[in-house]
Protein backbone atom coordinates (compact mmCIF):
# COMPACT_ATOMS: atom_id res chain seq x y z
CA UNK A 1 0.00 0.00 0.00
CA UNK A 2 3.00 2.10 0.83
CA UNK A 3 4.77 3.48 -2.57
CA UNK A 4 7.91 1.49 -3.37
CA UNK A 5 10.97 1.81 -1.91
CA UNK A 6 9.12 4.19 0.89
CA UNK A 7 9.30 2.92 4.58
CA UNK A 8 5.78 1.89 6.55
CA UNK A 9 4.18 1.41 9.67
CA UNK A 10 1.72 -1.35 9.60
CA UNK A 11 -1.12 -2.45 12.14
CA UNK A 12 -2.79 -5.06 11.66
CA UNK A 13 -5.28 -7.46 13.50
CA UNK A 14 -8.57 -9.36 13.96
CA UNK A 15 -12.25 -8.54 15.75
CA UNK A 16 -11.96 -5.89 18.98
CA UNK A 17 -7.75 -6.54 18.73
CA UNK A 18 -4.81 -5.10 16.63
CA UNK A 19 -1.63 -5.59 16.26
CA UNK A 20 0.64 -2.93 14.78
CA UNK A 21 4.58 -3.12 13.66
CA UNK A 22 6.50 -0.25 12.30
CA UNK A 23 9.88 -0.23 10.03
CA UNK A 24 12.66 2.32 10.66
CA UNK A 25 11.99 5.66 8.67
CA UNK A 26 14.17 8.07 6.97
CA UNK A 27 14.85 11.19 9.85
CA UNK A 28 12.50 14.14 7.95
CA UNK A 29 10.57 11.93 5.81
CA UNK A 30 6.92 10.39 5.83
CA UNK A 31 6.05 7.34 5.66
CA UNK A 32 2.82 6.65 4.17
CA UNK A 33 1.01 4.28 7.18
CA UNK A 34 -1.92 2.00 6.68
CA UNK A 35 -3.35 1.28 10.17
CA UNK A 36 -5.24 -1.69 10.49
CA UNK A 37 -8.91 -2.12 12.67
CA UNK A 38 -10.91 -5.15 12.72
CA UNK A 39 -14.58 -4.91 13.46
CA UNK A 40 -16.03 -5.37 17.04
CA UNK A 41 -18.99 -7.56 14.51
CA UNK A 42 -21.81 -9.33 16.33
CA UNK A 43 -21.19 -13.21 17.47
CA UNK A 44 -23.33 -14.50 14.71
CA UNK A 45 -20.85 -12.72 12.10
CA UNK A 46 -18.02 -12.97 13.86
CA UNK A 47 -17.92 -16.55 16.18
CA UNK A 48 -15.73 -16.49 19.51
CA UNK A 49 -12.87 -18.03 17.74
CA UNK A 50 -12.03 -14.94 15.74
CA UNK A 51 -11.61 -13.48 19.28
CA UNK A 52 -8.87 -15.78 20.20
CA UNK A 53 -6.83 -15.46 16.92
CA UNK A 54 -4.00 -13.66 18.68
CA UNK A 55 -3.11 -10.86 16.90
CA UNK A 56 -3.99 -7.27 17.68
CA UNK A 57 -3.86 -4.36 19.58
CA UNK A 58 -6.74 -3.80 21.79
CA UNK A 59 -9.27 -0.84 20.79
CA UNK A 60 -8.08 1.19 24.31
CA UNK A 61 -4.56 1.20 22.78
CA UNK A 62 -4.72 1.56 19.13
CA UNK A 63 -7.03 4.92 20.01
CA UNK A 64 -4.44 6.54 21.19
CA UNK A 65 -1.65 5.12 18.58
CA UNK A 66 -3.03 6.67 16.08
CA UNK A 67 -3.49 10.37 17.54
CA UNK A 68 0.13 9.83 17.86
CA UNK A 69 0.65 8.54 14.78
CA UNK A 70 -1.03 11.31 13.45
CA UNK A 71 1.03 13.66 14.86
CA UNK A 72 4.18 12.50 13.99
CA UNK A 73 6.46 13.84 11.35
CA UNK A 74 7.85 10.50 10.30
CA UNK A 75 4.38 8.86 9.55
CA UNK A 76 1.37 9.33 7.32
CA UNK A 77 -1.96 7.44 8.41
CA UNK A 78 -3.20 6.76 4.92
CA UNK A 79 -5.44 3.73 5.71
CA UNK A 80 -7.13 0.98 7.25
CA UNK A 81 -6.33 -2.49 6.96
CA UNK A 82 -9.13 -5.92 8.49
CA UNK A 83 -7.86 -9.10 8.35
CA UNK A 84 -11.51 -11.50 8.23
CA UNK A 85 -12.25 -14.63 9.82
CA UNK A 86 -11.90 -16.60 6.44
CA UNK A 87 -13.58 -19.83 7.87
CA UNK A 88 -16.91 -19.57 6.12
CA UNK A 89 -18.28 -19.72 2.75
CA UNK A 90 -21.30 -17.84 3.31
CA UNK A 91 -21.20 -14.13 1.50
CA UNK A 92 -24.06 -12.95 4.11
CA UNK A 93 -20.99 -13.53 6.49
CA UNK A 94 -18.39 -11.48 4.48
CA UNK A 95 -21.16 -8.88 3.99
CA UNK A 96 -21.55 -8.83 7.72
CA UNK A 97 -18.10 -8.69 8.63
CA UNK A 98 -17.45 -5.75 6.11
CA UNK A 99 -20.64 -3.64 8.02
CA UNK A 100 -18.69 -3.93 10.91
CA UNK A 101 -15.19 -3.01 9.62
CA UNK A 102 -17.08 0.00 7.98
CA UNK A 103 -18.79 0.43 11.38
CA UNK A 104 -15.05 0.56 13.07
CA UNK A 105 -13.88 3.14 10.45
CA UNK A 106 -16.12 5.41 11.54
CA UNK A 107 -15.29 5.21 15.14
CA UNK A 108 -11.47 5.93 14.01
CA UNK A 109 -12.84 9.05 12.13
CA UNK A 110 -14.59 10.00 14.84
CA UNK A 111 -12.14 9.28 17.92
CA UNK A 112 -8.94 10.46 14.97
CA UNK A 113 -10.42 14.29 14.88
CA UNK A 114 -11.63 14.32 11.32
CA UNK A 115 -9.14 11.78 9.93
CA UNK A 116 -10.67 10.29 6.60
CA UNK A 117 -8.89 6.90 5.42
CA UNK A 118 -7.93 7.21 1.74
CA UNK A 119 -7.75 3.27 1.49
CA UNK A 120 -9.24 0.33 2.93
CA UNK A 121 -7.42 -2.91 2.54
CA UNK A 122 -9.17 -5.99 3.52
CA UNK A 123 -7.65 -9.36 3.96
CA UNK A 124 -8.29 -12.70 5.97
CA UNK A 125 -8.24 -15.19 1.76
CA UNK A 126 -11.60 -15.85 0.03
CA UNK A 127 -12.30 -19.30 -0.10
CA UNK A 128 -11.30 -21.67 -3.55
CA UNK A 129 -13.30 -23.45 -5.30
CA UNK A 130 -12.65 -26.62 -4.13
CA UNK A 131 -12.61 -25.30 -0.52
CA UNK A 132 -11.70 -28.49 1.97
CA UNK A 133 -11.59 -26.67 4.86
CA UNK A 134 -13.44 -28.11 7.65
CA UNK A 135 -14.61 -30.85 5.97
CA UNK A 136 -13.60 -33.79 7.77
CA UNK A 137 -16.49 -31.76 10.53
CA UNK A 138 -19.38 -33.94 9.90
CA UNK A 139 -22.06 -30.62 9.79
CA UNK A 140 -19.57 -29.02 6.99
CA UNK A 141 -19.44 -32.25 4.95
CA UNK A 142 -23.17 -32.27 4.29
CA UNK A 143 -22.80 -28.95 2.89
CA UNK A 144 -23.05 -29.35 -0.90
CA UNK A 145 -23.82 -26.02 -2.20
CA UNK A 146 -21.12 -24.81 -4.75
CA UNK A 147 -18.37 -22.51 -3.34
CA UNK A 148 -19.95 -18.85 -4.45
CA UNK A 149 -17.78 -16.83 -7.14
CA UNK A 150 -15.06 -14.26 -6.00
CA UNK A 151 -17.36 -12.00 -7.66
CA UNK A 152 -20.30 -12.95 -4.82
CA UNK A 153 -18.33 -12.08 -2.38
CA UNK A 154 -17.12 -8.64 -3.90
CA UNK A 155 -20.32 -8.00 -4.24
CA UNK A 156 -20.80 -8.80 -0.08
CA UNK A 157 -18.15 -7.05 1.04
CA UNK A 158 -18.77 -3.69 -0.49
CA UNK A 159 -22.34 -4.04 -0.07
CA UNK A 160 -21.59 -4.50 3.73
CA UNK A 161 -19.16 -1.71 3.49
CA UNK A 162 -20.93 0.90 1.62
CA UNK A 163 -23.94 0.78 3.82
CA UNK A 164 -22.06 1.24 6.97
CA UNK A 165 -19.90 3.90 5.84
CA UNK A 166 -23.13 5.94 3.94
CA UNK A 167 -23.85 9.19 5.29
CA UNK A 168 -20.01 9.53 6.74
CA UNK A 169 -17.20 11.55 5.81
CA UNK A 170 -15.63 8.79 4.03
CA UNK A 171 -16.32 8.97 0.23
CA UNK A 172 -15.98 5.63 -1.20
CA UNK A 173 -15.76 6.75 -4.95
CA UNK A 174 -12.77 9.04 -3.45
CA UNK A 175 -11.74 5.78 -1.11
CA UNK A 176 -9.23 2.78 -2.98
CA UNK A 177 -10.81 -0.35 -1.98
CA UNK A 178 -8.28 -3.15 -1.93
CA UNK A 179 -9.09 -6.73 -1.20
CA UNK A 180 -7.42 -9.82 -0.79
CA UNK A 181 -8.62 -13.25 -2.25
CA UNK A 182 -5.17 -15.06 -1.48
CA UNK A 183 -6.52 -18.56 -1.66
CA UNK A 184 -9.10 -18.51 -3.83
CA UNK A 185 -6.37 -17.42 -6.29
CA UNK A 186 -4.34 -20.27 -5.57
CA UNK A 187 -5.29 -23.41 -3.29
CA UNK A 188 -7.13 -25.31 -6.16
CA UNK A 189 -3.45 -24.70 -8.25
CA UNK A 190 -1.57 -27.51 -5.74
CA UNK A 191 -1.81 -31.35 -6.18
CA UNK A 192 -0.13 -33.81 -4.25
CA UNK A 193 0.69 -37.00 -5.35
CA UNK A 194 1.13 -40.07 -3.98
CA UNK A 195 1.38 -44.06 -4.69
CA UNK A 196 -0.17 -46.61 -2.86
CA UNK A 197 2.21 -48.86 -0.93
CA UNK A 198 -0.38 -51.70 0.40
CA UNK A 199 -3.69 -52.62 0.37
CA UNK A 200 -4.89 -54.48 3.83
CA UNK A 201 -8.01 -55.49 4.19
CA UNK A 202 -10.18 -56.67 7.71
CA UNK A 203 -11.73 -58.82 8.07
CA UNK A 204 -13.11 -58.86 11.98
CA UNK A 205 -14.31 -57.68 14.25
CA UNK A 206 -16.25 -55.90 10.64
CA UNK A 207 -14.99 -55.12 7.32
CA UNK A 208 -12.24 -52.21 7.23
CA UNK A 209 -10.23 -51.37 4.27
CA UNK A 210 -6.78 -49.29 4.65
CA UNK A 211 -4.60 -47.86 1.40
CA UNK A 212 -1.46 -47.42 2.62
CA UNK A 213 0.63 -44.48 0.86
CA UNK A 214 3.82 -43.28 0.89
CA UNK A 215 3.09 -39.76 2.16
CA UNK A 216 2.01 -38.77 5.32
CA UNK A 217 -0.61 -36.39 6.69
CA UNK A 218 2.26 -34.30 8.19
CA UNK A 219 2.58 -33.12 4.59
CA UNK A 220 -1.07 -32.11 4.68
CA UNK A 221 -1.02 -30.64 7.77
CA UNK A 222 -4.63 -28.79 7.76
CA UNK A 223 -5.78 -31.66 7.66
CA UNK A 224 -5.60 -30.91 11.38
CA UNK A 225 -5.19 -27.50 11.72
CA UNK A 226 -8.25 -26.66 9.85
CA UNK A 227 -9.88 -30.20 10.08
CA UNK A 228 -9.79 -30.41 6.03
CA UNK A 229 -10.62 -33.20 3.33
CA UNK A 230 -9.15 -32.53 0.52
CA UNK A 231 -10.29 -33.95 -2.59
CA UNK A 232 -8.98 -36.94 -4.38
CA UNK A 233 -8.26 -38.87 -7.69
CA UNK A 234 -7.07 -42.04 -8.15
CA UNK A 235 -5.09 -40.96 -11.30
CA UNK A 236 -4.08 -44.16 -12.18
CA UNK A 237 -7.84 -45.33 -12.78
CA UNK A 238 -9.39 -41.72 -13.35
CA UNK A 239 -12.10 -43.42 -15.68
CA UNK A 240 -13.39 -46.14 -13.12
CA UNK A 241 -16.08 -45.93 -10.97
CA UNK A 242 -15.57 -46.46 -7.24
CA UNK A 243 -16.34 -49.69 -6.00
CA UNK A 244 -16.00 -49.50 -2.03
CA UNK A 245 -14.92 -47.14 0.70
CA UNK A 246 -11.37 -47.16 2.59
CA UNK A 247 -9.22 -45.11 4.65
CA UNK A 248 -6.02 -43.61 2.81
CA UNK A 249 -3.19 -43.96 5.48
CA UNK A 250 -0.20 -42.32 5.43
CA UNK A 251 3.22 -43.78 6.14
CA UNK A 252 4.07 -42.41 9.80
CA UNK A 253 4.04 -43.94 13.20
CA UNK A 254 0.29 -42.43 14.05
CA UNK A 255 -3.09 -42.89 13.17
CA UNK A 256 -1.99 -40.71 9.83
CA UNK A 257 -5.44 -40.84 8.63
CA UNK A 258 -5.63 -38.83 5.16
CA UNK A 259 -8.90 -39.59 4.39
CA UNK A 260 -11.65 -41.27 6.45
CA UNK A 261 -14.21 -43.60 4.39
CA UNK A 262 -13.10 -42.31 0.79
CA UNK A 263 -15.00 -43.85 -2.41
CA UNK A 264 -12.42 -45.81 -4.45
CA UNK A 265 -11.91 -47.82 -7.07
CA UNK A 266 -10.36 -50.86 -6.82
CA UNK A 267 -6.79 -50.28 -6.18
CA UNK A 268 -3.39 -52.10 -5.87
CA UNK A 269 0.19 -51.45 -5.22
CA UNK A 270 1.44 -48.42 -7.25
CA UNK A 271 -1.76 -46.73 -8.37
CA UNK A 272 -1.30 -42.77 -8.01
CA UNK A 273 -3.47 -40.71 -6.22
CA UNK A 274 -4.03 -37.04 -6.53
CA UNK A 275 -5.17 -34.88 -3.35
CA UNK A 276 -6.42 -31.77 -5.09
CA UNK A 277 -6.93 -28.19 -3.61
CA UNK A 278 -3.63 -28.44 -1.37
CA UNK A 279 -1.85 -24.95 -3.14
CA UNK A 280 -3.13 -22.90 -0.11
CA UNK A 281 0.45 -23.36 2.25
CA UNK A 282 0.18 -27.41 2.47
CA UNK A 283 4.04 -27.15 1.55
CA UNK A 284 5.02 -24.67 3.76
CA UNK A 285 3.29 -26.38 6.60
CA UNK A 286 4.86 -29.84 5.80
CA UNK A 287 7.22 -31.28 8.80
CA UNK A 288 9.45 -34.40 9.38
CA UNK A 289 7.53 -35.99 12.31
CA UNK A 290 9.25 -39.79 12.43
CA UNK A 291 11.89 -38.00 10.48
CA UNK A 292 10.01 -38.34 6.92
CA UNK A 293 11.69 -36.29 4.25
CA UNK A 294 9.43 -34.28 2.45
CA UNK A 295 8.23 -34.39 -1.10
CA UNK A 296 9.77 -32.79 -3.76
CA UNK A 297 7.79 -29.58 -5.56
CA UNK A 298 7.34 -29.22 -9.51
CA UNK A 299 5.82 -26.23 -11.13
CA UNK A 300 3.83 -27.26 -14.28
CA UNK A 301 2.62 -24.88 -16.84
CA UNK A 302 0.68 -26.51 -19.77
CA UNK A 303 3.01 -29.21 -21.08
CA UNK A 304 5.96 -28.59 -19.09
CA UNK A 305 7.47 -29.35 -15.54
CA UNK A 306 10.31 -28.63 -13.80
CA UNK A 307 11.29 -29.70 -10.20
CA UNK A 308 11.64 -26.25 -8.38
CA UNK A 309 12.12 -27.50 -4.65
CA UNK A 310 13.90 -30.90 -4.78
CA UNK A 311 12.98 -33.83 -2.65
CA UNK A 312 14.74 -34.47 0.84
CA UNK A 313 16.62 -37.02 1.97
CA UNK A 314 17.31 -38.54 5.33
CA UNK A 315 21.08 -37.02 5.19
CA UNK A 316 18.93 -33.73 4.78
CA UNK A 317 16.66 -34.30 7.80
CA UNK A 318 19.43 -35.58 9.95
CA UNK A 319 21.73 -32.68 8.85
CA UNK A 320 21.31 -30.14 11.51
CA UNK A 321 21.83 -32.66 14.47
CA UNK A 322 24.93 -31.73 16.57
CA UNK A 323 25.53 -35.34 17.88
Amino acid sequence: MAAAGAAAAWATGTKRSLMSTKSATTPGSAAPSPTCATPTGSSSSSPEITRRYKAGIPWNELLPLGARALAASEVELIGVHAHFARHTRSPAAWEAMARSFGQAVRRLCAAWEGWVPRELDIGGGLPGGRDPTGRSIPRVAVDDDPIPPVARYAEAICGGLADALEGSAVITAETTLEIEPKRACYADTGVHLSRVVNVKTESEPKPLRFVELDTSEMFLLDIHLEHDRFAHIVASRASQPATGLADLVGSSCGFDTITANAPLPDVAADDVLAFLGTGAYQEATATNFNALPRPATVLVSGDAARVVRRAETVEDVFERDLE
